[in-house]
């Protein structure tokens, strides 16, 4: 007499699979990561001239990147914008910038492919007397294209520059730390700092302080704040395999205090942080239930789950008395 067979469920799979070590596979279902501009800081006083450099980061397929950017136009004044590192000569223009303070920038990879690293370096000659930040905003809409005109998505951060701050700055926040483990965001704490008025969080992916992105705007008196946008783990299925599982990606944060003048502290020491990574089951579930993007190589990986184990229940029906 056979035995009643049960309905395989992706979670009957995974134990099945691990248990009999059947195969094993991993998918990597994470989409690249979205090309980012990180527009750094500079600071200086009237009449000096500072150079705030563009990084470029992510998994770059782009042979053009266009992008433009905001400033006080009474507070600065654009000088140049020059090829970084990552580009030979003639692969920059720029537009004329406009008497309110903006200007556009697209860089072309002249037949090839646009590497990581320092896109441009913007100068600008400092007007005002005043003591204060000025921001270097996104104008308009990024955009970026790969060598047969795909279009790629694009980010771009907020630059700095602090102008005439000597000495007016408050104490660096200290007691800096960054979560681990939680689904849904990283949260970063840190201790009032003395002559502080605002903080301001920074984020990246390596622990050196010059080339981090300003992932919060300023907030007044705050201690702690949520990084909702730091990536969540990998969406690695691996099933049958001794190790393997979502990996998390590691960040590292600094906060920075700022004086009711609007100048700056120096960044604090960093804190690592993470998203949880314990998603590995949950993530094989969604491909059968469908709270998941539709991904063909998900659902290959859940299929061939689904007829391995299914192998394995008629195997033992077959030996049923």
């Amino acid at each position: 007499m056979f035995m009643q067979s049960r309905p395989v469920t992706a979670v009957a799979v995974l134990l099945a699979a691990a248990a009999f070590s059947v195969f094993c596979l991993s998918l990597d279902a994470d989409a690249q990561e979205a090309l980012r501009l990180s527009v750094g800081t500079a600071a200086g006083v009237k009449g000096e001239s500072v150079e705030v450099p563009v990084m470029l980061s992510g998994s770059s397929t782009a042979s053009t990147i266009v992008f433009g950017l905001a400033y006080d136009a009474l507070a600065l004044q654009l000088l140049s914008v020059d090829e970084g590192s990552a580009l030979d000569l003639d692969q920059l223009i720029f537009s004329p910038p406009s008497s309110t303070g903006t200007v556009a920038i697209t860089a072309y990879g002249m037949g090839n492919t646009i590497a990581n690293g320092e896109l441009c370096v913007i100068t600008f000659r400092i007007l005002s007397d005043d003591p204060g930040l000025v921001d270097l905003y996104s104008s308009g809409q990024p955009s970026a294209a790969s060598l047969t005109g795909t279009a790629l998505p694009v980010a771009v951060s907020s630059g700095e520059v602090f102008i005439n701050c000597d000495g007016l700055g408050p104490d660096a926040p200290t007691g800096v730390t960054a979560s681990t483990g939680d689904p849904s965001a990283v949260t970063v704490s840190w201790d009032p700092a003395a002559g502080a008025v605002e903080y301001r969080v920074y984020r990246a992916k390596t622990s050196t302080a010059g080339a981090v992105d300003a992932v919060s705007n300023w907030m007044a008196g705050a201690t702690s704040w949520q990084d909702a946008s730091a990536a969540g783990p990998a969406n690695m299925i691996t099933i049958g395999c001794q190790g393997g599982g979502p990996q998390p990606v590691h960040y590292y944060y600094w906060v920075r205090a700022r004086s009711e003048s609007g100048c700056p502290s120096d960044y604090s020491q960093p804190a690592e942080g993470w998203r949880d990574s314990s998603a590995k089951a949950a993530v094989l579930s969604a491909a059968f239930i469908g709270s998941a993007p539709a991904d063909a190589g998900l659902f290959a990986a859940a299929a061939l789950a689904l007829s391995t184990g299914a192998a394995i229940n008629r195997r033992r029906r077959n030996k049923g008395g």
